[in-house]
């Protein structure tokens, strides 16, 4: 995946975004700068995080959802965790690396799909999706995973979540053809080719071992595993290539 242009950070600054953000990702709720601290491990002050915090957040890289409250990731932020952070010391355990790579062992184009798209959710926690190429049809499932992340605590967002599924799933072919030529994309919020800002996707392709191919996406809310979804895609062209 060719990474886009972005702002340079110092390592300090570096260690407090990635944290940051992994600690948000795990928690859902803003992380203030005493949380951070005990999570970047950094020997600085609070008064040196807050205000490392401060010009992240005047930067674009994080905001202040509520004024006593802590901050969380922007779309910004999120883009440079995903093209400078995520991938040092982020890979799939031995159990999981090992269930996908059987998973290609599965000689029957129906039977693979099935087993592959429900390890897929399993390892990533996402809503996961594949399709064959050049074909109208995909295999689905994680949407009760999704579903129990804390931002659909709003019915309003389930609602919103199940149309993106059925808009992913009414035009699949012609959402994968867009990235015909595109091994890897990774959309954040705003960047969502099918319009629903709160959402990332990644999108991969794939190659079994007897010629039949096509795509799988992991689709979640932006507060998303950015980090363990990169290293699924990474283990996949790794067995691939084995």
């Amino acid at each position: 995946m060719t990474k886009q242009k972005s702002e340079t950070l110092d390592l300090r600054t570096e260690r407090i975004l990635d944290a940051l953000v992994r600690e948000y990702t795990k928690t859902a709720h803003p992380i203030g700068s005493l949380e951070l601290l005990r999570c970047a491990r950094l020997d600085v002050s609070p008064a040196t995080i807050r205000n490392e915090l401060l010009e992240l957040c005047e930067r674009g890289f994080l905001e202040q959802p509520h004024t006593s409250a802590g901050r969380v990731p922007t779309d910004k932020g999120y883009r440079f965790f995903v093209d400078h952070l995520s991938e040092e010391g982020d890979e799939l355990n031995s159990s999981e690396a090992a269930l996908l790579a059987r998973i290609f062992e599965i000689r029957h184009e129906d039977e693979f799909m099935r087993e592959f798209v429900q390890v897929l959710s399993e390892i990533s926690g996402a809503f996961a999706a594949v399709a064959l190429r050049d074909k109208d049809f995909m295999y689905e499932t994680g949407f009760s995973e999704v579903a129990d992340e804390p931002e659909f605590e709003d019915p309003a967002r389930a609602r919103e979540f199940g149309e993106l599924v059925d808009r992913l799933g009414s035009g699949i072919r012609e959402f994968f053809d867009k990235f015909a030529r595109d091994e890897e994309r990774i959309f954040i919020g705003e960047e969502n080719p099918l319009g629903f800002p709160s959402y990332s996707m990644i999108v991969s392709q794939w190659h079994h071992p007897r010629g039949f191919e096509g795509f799988f996406t992991l689709v979640g809310p932006k507060r998303t595993d950015y980090a363990k979804h990169k290293a699924v895609v990474r283990r996949v062209k790794k067995i691939q290539k084995q």
